[in-house]
C-alpha cells in the first residue's frame, strides 16, 4: 500500500485497517518462528534473546502456537512470520511434515495467534534472510559464516537482530 492509499484509508475511517497497518507500519514488530523437527525457535523485533522449546513427532500446530505464546508472553508483536519445514503454497502448508505431529495443512495460523501470520518454507526463509542481510550489510555474511563455527551468529542493526544463524 503506497502513501496515497494509506492517506485515503485514514480519511475514510480515521485509521487504517489492521491488515494495512501490519503491512505498512515501519515500526511494526514481527515475531519470527522457526519450526524445526527438534525445536521451535523464536525471536521478535527489538529483542536479542533467542527463545526455544522442544518439538518432535507429537507437536501439532495448536501445541506449537500455545508454546510460542507462552515463550513470547512478555513480547509485543504485530505480526507473525513462520518458517515451516515443508512445502508451502500461497502462504499455507500443503503437506504434513515428516518429523512433527499432524494438523498443519489447513491450520488457521492468523486466528490461532490473533495476529496476521505468514508461513514460508523454512529453507526459503533462511535464503531470504541471507539475501537481504548481504544486500544491507555487504560482506557481513562472510563474517557470520566465519564466526558461526563457534556458535550462534547474529547481525545487529541499531540493536535489532536483522539476521541470525543457528548452528545445531
Amino acid at each position: 500500500m503506497d502513501a496515497n492509499s494509506r492517506l485515503a484509508s485514514l480519511r475514510r475511517t480515521g485509521e487504517p485497517n489492521r491488515a494495512a497497518r501490519a503491512r505498512t507500519s515501519p515500526g511494526r514488530k514481527v515475531l519470527v518462528v522457526d519450526v524445526g523437527g527438534t525445536s521451535i525457535k523464536i525471536l521478535a523485533t527489538g529483542h536479542h534473546e533467542l527463545r526455544s522449546f522442544a518439538s518432535g513427532r507429537t507437536l501439532t500446530p495448536r501445541r506449537m502456537v500455545s508454546g510460542v505464546k507462552k515463550l513470547a508472553r512478555d513480547w509485543a508483536y504485530d505480526a507473525v512470520s513462520i518458517g515451516y519445514p515443508g512445502p508451502v503454497l500461497h502462504g499455507r502448508p500443503i503437506a504434513e511434515p515428516h518429523n512433527l505431529g499432524r494438523g498443519w495443512v489447513g491450520f488457521d495460523f492468523p486466528a490461532a495467534f490473533g495476529h496476521p501470520a505468514k508461513v514460508i518454507n523454512d529453507a526459503a526463509m533462511q535464503a531470504l534472510g541471507s539475501y537481504f542481510a548481504d544486500r544491507l550489510y555487504p560482506g557481513a555474511l562472510d563474517a557470520v559464516r566465519h564466526v558461526q563455527r563457534w556458535g550462534p551468529a547474529v547481525i545487529l542493526s541499531d540493536g535489532d537482530a536483522v539476521y541470525w544463524m543457528i548452528v545445531c
